[in-house]
């Protein structure tokens, strides 16, 4: 029974720290700061949530696991609270951000057309 827990908890952090790498990737890769924001919440709560799950899974249920629990879920609700807040300031505060939005819209329109004339 002990190896299955250690092999159901390596999955859980394993996938949750490869859920964290795909996430930087990600960030990296995305053009704009509110898409970058948007991928680093979805990843952090994902990942942070296998990483929990598998501790949880090694630890047994016992107070230490309710702990961890309660810590997740404390960065479930405050995470993406936070995220929001700072995309509307960055939303607020970049006034060539509405610009650079409507340009790469216009571009994606005009893309779409030429291919349906085809």
């Amino acid at each position: 029974m002990e190896i299955v827990k250690f092999i159901l908890s390596a999955i859980c952090i394993i996938f949750g720290l490869i859920v964290f790498i795909v996430g930087v990737v990600g960030i990296y890769r995305f053009k704009y700061i509110l898409n970058r924001m948007h991928s680093a919440a979805m990843f952090d709560s994902m990942g942070l949530f296998f990483i929990c799950l598998g501790c949880a899974i090694s630890l047994g249920f016992n107070s230490t696991c309710l702990k961890i629990m309660a810590v997740c879920l404390f960065l479930w609700i405050a995470s993406p609270v936070c995220s929001h807040l700072i995309a509307k300031l960055e939303f607020i505060t970049d006034k060539q951000l509405g610009q650079q939005i409507e340009n790469d819209l216009s571009e994606i329109m005009e893309e779409n057309s030429d291919d349906n004339d085809i």
